[in-house]
C-alpha cells in the first residue's frame, strides 16, 4: 500500500512538472484576457450557457493550448505569427476598467493582468488542479508502463 503511495506521489510531480509551463502560460494569458477585455466582450463571443457556448469555449481553449505548445516546444520557428492572447487588444472605449482606471497604461495592465492570473483565478483553481494532478497520478501508478 505505502509503495502505491510513493508511486502516486512521484507520478503526480511528474505530471505536474510537465504540465507547470502550459499552467503558467494560461494563467498568464486568462489574466491578459481580463486585464484587456471586459467580461460583456468575452460573454458577448460565446453566448448564453448553453452546450453551443461550453463547445466555442473548449475550442477556443484548445486551438491557445495548441499554440502555447507549439510556441513553447519551439516546433513553429520560421512559421508566420498569428494573433495570440498576448497580442490581442481591446479599443479604449472597450477596455477593462480596472486595467483602465489605475491611470498606468501598458505597465498598470500588466500588473492587473499577473495578479489576476496568479492570485484570484489560481486560488480559484488551486483545489481543483491538485484534484487532477493527484488522479493524473493515482492513474499514473496503476495502469502498468507498456499498456498503451
Amino acid at each position: 500500500m505505502s509503495h502505491l503511495v510513493v508511486l502516486t506521489f512521484r507520478e503526480s510531480v511528474g505530471v505536474f512538472l510537465d504540465a507547470s509551463p502550459y499552467i503558467l502560460l494560461g494563467l498568464f494569458a486568462a489574466g491578459l484576457l481580463h486585464a484587456f477585455c471586459p467580461p460583456e466582450r468575452i460573454l458577448r463571443g460565446l453566448g448564453p450557457r448553453r452546450l453551443r457556448s461550453v463547445v466555442k469555449a473548449a475550442v477556443f481553449t484548445a486551438v491557445v493550448a495548441g499554440v502555447f505548445q507549439n510556441i513553447f516546444d519551439g516546433k513553429a520557428e520560421g512559421a508566420p505569427q498569428g494573433e495570440t492572447p498576448e497580442s490581442s487588444h481591446c479599443d479604449c472605449e472597450d477596455c477593462n476598467q480596472e486595467a483602465r482606471g489605475n491611470g498606468r497604461g501598458l505597465v498598470g495592465r500588466l500588473r492587473v493582468a499577473v495578479k489576476y492570473g496568479f492570485g484570484e483565478l489560481l486560488s480559484d483553481l488551486a483545489v481543483w488542479l491538485t484534484l487532477g494532478l493527484v488522479l493524473a497520478g493515482v492513474v499514473g501508478a496503476l495502469v502498468p508502463t507498456g499498456f498503451f
